[in-house]
């Protein structure tokens, strides 16, 4: 079941200093102030599957997120490791497992 969560309007004056609006502007705007906004292009963000945006809007708690960029250069690492080692890669390499 789908919930919709409404952020304290204390909270966010508290954390950023102003007052939610319900405008596109306001969305831009704290946008813009994210101290987390250099990570968004860390990651594969999927387009829209309705085609009604560019890229999905990725809300499911259920999930492990994005896939991280960097992640296909870890896996493939760690199988040549695996590959090279066997089971002794548990010991062995850059990130021993």
């Amino acid at each position: 079941m789908a919930m919709l969560l409404k952020p304290d309007p204390d909270i966010v004056k508290q954390l950023f200093n102003v007052e939610i609006e319900a405008t596109e502007e306001f969305a831009e705007k704290m946008d813009k102030a994210d101290p987390l906004q250099r990570f968004r292009a860390e990651f594969e963000i999927p387009p829209s599957i309705d085609g009604n945006r560019l890229e999905s809007i990725y809300l499911c708690g259920n999930s492990l997120g994005c896939l991280p960029k960097r992640a296909k250069t870890y896996v493939d690492e760690e199988f040549q490791v695996w590959k090279k080692y066997g089971v002794e890669g548990h010991f062995r390499g850059k990130r021993p497992w």
